[in-house]
């Protein structure tokens, strides 16, 4: 919910773009001309870019009203004074402009979209409108119109980063991967410090198995930001997918001691100590989150694999058993228990294991990790468990 300081602060920032309101600027004698950003958006190319544009302007809404002496002026008034203004003269779109900008500021995109779009029949190769028309539709979730809008923005000015950063996350909003992408390429063509762009090209990058391309990618923009936890945190992941555990450690070892506490990250970290053979800190951190998250599963398998790396077979036994009862599909729980069993040289233990799983799962995939597991192990389970399966 908005604060009323801020909703305040949106109502009084409104006024500023009122065409023709008068009353003096901080350092202007001259009434208010909105016409003063608005010869940016006449140039075939702007030489402003959106966010600059965006800012100035709101900025100077803000201005106007706080300086405006009549104290009886706000956004109602204003409204009437535009729509009188539209009904002097039908083929001026600055009072379309205006209270579009109104109506966006107030947190209306629908109406605000309504101007926007009548402007826009009077002013075909404005940038700046296209862009806020885009803005509107990407607020109401409608991302085609959206597109639409922006693709036609960026016809008349490529140049702006901003456009090709809006059409990536419309993309990726629209489901879109193949223009997300390439909206993240061109943007990191004009900026190619991005780290927006970074992110997400990396990200998906990893989504089409490409984790060196996607380590590469957040490498380059680590150095920028040396102490952003998501940042770090991120590319702690990627050279973990990559197998390189060590250099994971160095990074997510620092976030925790800086006081970085969700669980998530808790686990994660454990999960590269697990693979970096640091036993004991492993068990540390599962033994805490089992304390915060006592039903979440992951976190009992892993401290399970963490006592049967360390030899304490009961204590895996165990926790898997503990772990089945409560999940009787968890299939890792069914691979560890089984992997314990046979090393500690339990066949029909292993047996019984094996003949719970083929009952308790349907899933043909998961089966079939299963029957890795026998392949890899003595042949004295295979024949009970192939007589299991084969009733399914």
């Amino acid at each position: 919910m908005i604060s009323l300081k801020k909703r305040s602060c949106q109502i009084v920032s409104a006024v500023l773009f009122i065409c023709g309101m008068g009353g003096p600027l901080w350092g202007y004698d001259a009434p208010f001309n909105p016409d003063r950003l608005d010869a940016e958006m006449d140039s075939k190319t702007p030489s402003m870019d959106f966010k600059t544009y965006q800012k100035n302007l709101d900025d100077l809404f803000y201005i106007t009203m706080t300086t405006n002496p009549d104290h009886n002026f706000g956004i109602h008034s204003a409204i009437i004074d535009l729509t009188r203004k539209r009904a002097q003269n039908s083929k001026d779109p600055e009072p379309l402009i205006a209270l579009g900008h109104i109506y966006r500021i107030l947190g209306q995109p629908d109406e605000a979209n309504r101007f926007y779009r009548k402007a826009i029949r009077l002013k075909q190769d404005n940038y700046y409108l296209r862009l806020f028309s885009g803005m509107m539709y990407y607020q109401m979730q409608k991302y085609p119109k959206a597109l639409k809008q922006i693709d036609r923005a960026i016809k008349i000015n490529p140049h702006d980063i901003y456009a090709w950063l809006a059409r990536g996350r419309t993309a990726r909003e629209a489901g879109n991967e193949a223009i997300a992408m390439e909206s993240y390429r061109k943007a990191l063509a004009l900026e190619p410090d991005n780290d927006e762009a970074i992110f997400m090209l990396s990200t998906y990058e990893l989504k089409k198995g490409r984790k060196k391309e996607a380590l590469r990618l957040f490498e380059e923009l680590y150095p920028q930001k040396p102490k952003n936890d998501s940042t770090q945190y991120q590319l702690g992941a990627l050279y973990l997918m990559n197998d390189q555990p060590q250099r994971t450690l160095h990074l997510w070892e620092d976030l925790f001691y800086r006081g970085n506490r969700s669980p998530d990250f808790v686990f994660s970290l454990a999960l590269a100590y697990f693979q970096t053979q640091k036993y004991e800190q492993a068990k540390k951190l599962l033994n805490h989150l089992q304390f915060f998250a006592p039903r979440e599963p992951g976190v009992s398998f892993l401290l399970g694999e963490v006592y049967r790396r360390q030899g304490r077979l009961e204590d895996a036994i165990r926790t898997y058993r503990t772990l089945l009862a409560e999940y009787p599909r968890y299939i890792n729980a069914y691979l560890g228990l089984v992997m314990a069993l046979l090393e500690r040289k339990d066949v029909p233990g292993a047996r019984a294991v094996l003949k719970d799983a083929a009952a308790s799962i349907a899933n043909p995939a998961e089966l079939e990790q299963i029957q890795t597991v026998i392949n890899s192990n003595p042949e004295a389970i295979t024949e009970e468990y192939e007589t299991a399966t084969a009733k399914k």
